[in-house]
């Protein structure tokens, strides 16, 4: 019974060590699956704006920010600029997150904001507009965690 208590002591720490070891990325293949990720949300927003008959002049302003904000995440993807390449990214998919908030598409605009959190999560105003998609979508509890959030970050956040 020892031995049985013995072997799985080590496997456990043999699985804890393997999982511990830093494993190499590739950071120019990160850049560009980002830079993937902003195009695709990109030409879905486009689609969807040139499907409707007018469009609310914010939103088409949004949507030329986003496009601007790619335009400068390939730069700086082809200058190897992590940084820059990766502020470009969260300005990008916060502004498609808010041009999907106002056509409608809250699942699209959630997704936005997330993958902005997730590069920069220190961002308040990140999290306070997941808090507003999370509340249209009636998770109260999910968007009382963001908006709570949002002000941890930023006090002065009025918007929260």
């Amino acid at each position: 019974m020892n031995r049985i208590y013995t072997i799985s002591a080590i496997l456990a720490i043999s699985c804890l060590l393997v999982a511990s070891v830093p494993t190499p990325s590739n950071a120019s293949s990160n850049l560009d699956y980002m830079l993937t990720i902003a195009e695709n949300a990109q030409k879905y927003c486009k689609s969807e704006i040139e499907a409707r008959d007018t469009v609310e002049p914010k939103m088409k302003e949004l949507y030329l920010q986003s496009i601007s904000e790619i335009d400068k995440l390939e730069s700086a993807i082809n200058a190897n600029d992590v940084k820059s390449a990766r502020d470009h990214f969260v300005s990008a998919m916060q502004n498609l997150g808010i041009a999907y908030q106002k056509l409608g598409y809250y699942d699209e605009s959630l997704k936005c904001f997330e993958d902005a959190i997730n590069l920069k999560p220190e961002l308040s105003s990140a999290h306070n507009n997941k808090g507003s998609i999370l509340i249209r979508q009636r998770n109260d509890l999910g968007a009382i965690t963001c908006l709570k959030k949002a002000l941890e970050l930023d006090s002065n956040n009025a918007d929260a």
